[in-house]
């Protein structure tokens, strides 16, 4: 078995050899490689579960179209498939947030780069890293979380539960409602994002009733006043259903530890301009 090192090399070799070339039909924009290619990260955010016990990792790629390494049919590669105009248009990976830097730009191009170039390498990659920062959180006495679809939407988590130790705790959040659907509940907890598409509210009410959350985006005035609350929820499950939980996304992303059906609101990050830009993202109450 290949050590997380030989790992590393491995995936800087194929990087190298792949920047600005065609490589298996697909064609890779120029990317800086770093020495040390590391997938998974952490954000301020995250951090904060530190609070509640909770180390975190998440795995950031390149949202939507934004990696620009184009696929043999021509069409740029999509990491968020089921996404909104309004999603789109105002991502954290794009508009606002320190993410929107060319550090994390090129950080989040060579990750989708190699995930798409070779899965089996990725996979390996990941593995070994979860199983280092799954050790440093049990020597600090703190359960490991994982994020794997951190800026993107292709139910990674999905792909690799069966590979992934037990006693991780793996969630999500997604647009995908037929992933909602098949879900379990036994491995990944799933936070469905509502958003203007039509088909938003049936995701919400599918979620809530697999007892996973469902993540709307509010005004930064939000002030949880009861009008408000009620709004918000006539809004994203098109009725009031009884005994619903509204969780404060902001305080942590362990959105695990919601209660069962929870409505998380999320307060719009990067000022006026990234709230237009989100457009019917955003729920006005």
């Amino acid at each position: 078995m290949k050590t997380l090192k030989q790992l590393n090399e491995e995936a800087r070799r194929l990087l190298l050899s792949i920047s600005g070339k065609t490589y298996k039909g697909k064609t890779f924009p120029k990317m800086k490689v770093p020495k040390n290619p590391k997938l998974l990260s952490t954000s301020y955010k995250v951090e904060k579960g530190r609070a509640k016990g909770i180390k975190t990792s998440i795995l950031y790629l390149s949202p939507s179209d934004s990696s620009g390494i184009t696929l043999k049919s021509g069409k740029l590669f999509n990491s968020c498939p089921f996404s909104s105009d309004g999603c789109r248009s105002g991502c954290l990976g794009t508009s606002s947030g320190q993410m929107r830097f060319f550090s994390s730009f090129n950080s989040r191009a060579w990750k989708t780069a190699l995930y798409l170039a070779d899965f089996p390498l990725f996979k390996s990659l990941i593995l070994k890293e979860v199983e280092r920062e799954k050790k440093s959180a049990e020597k600090e006495g703190l359960v490991y979380a994982l994020r794997l679809d951190g800026t993107s939407d292709l139910g990674i988590s999905e792909r690799l539960k069966k590979d992934i130790p037990q006693g991780v705790k793996l969630y999500e959040y997604t647009k995908d409602l037929e992933r909602i659907r098949r879900a379990k509940g036994d491995r990944i907890h799933y936070t469905f994002s509502a958003s203007e598409k039509g088909n938003s509210q049936e995701g919400a009410r599918l979620a809530r009733e697999k007892g996973f959350s469902t993540a709307a985006i509010v005004p930064k005035d939000f002030g949880g006043s009861i009008s408000e609350k009620y709004s918000l929820i006539h809004q994203v499950y098109g009725s009031k259903p009884s005994g619903l939980y509204l969780e404060d996304g902001d305080t942590t992303d362990a959105r695990f530890l919601d209660n069962s059906g929870s409505l998380v609101f999320l307060k719009v990050k990067g000022g006026k301009k990234v709230e237009k830009a989100l457009g019917g993202m955003v729920f006005n109450v």
